[in-house]
């Protein structure tokens, strides 16, 4: 048996609804959890986000944290 603990995570996203050639811009993803008992021992984990945009803009990643 295995004991396995279930996150249900709605992912917001927010960023520019225009843009311009050449500028730079950011994008953001925050996580929502609907549950309502945290099931782990720690309050926070890193979370890991990977952004295909083929070759439609480069991007660069920024981490927050301590």
């Amino acid at each position: 048996m295995t004991n396995e603990r279930q996150l249900n995570v709605e992912p917001i996203i927010s960023y520019p609804r225009q843009a311009l050639p050449g500028e730079t811009y950011l994008l953001t993803v925050d996580l929502r959890f609907s549950t309502e008992d945290w099931p782990y021992e720690e309050e926070e984990y890193p979370v890991h986000c990977m952004l295909d945009t083929g070759e439609l803009f480069s991007q660069e990643p920024i981490v927050m944290g301590p």
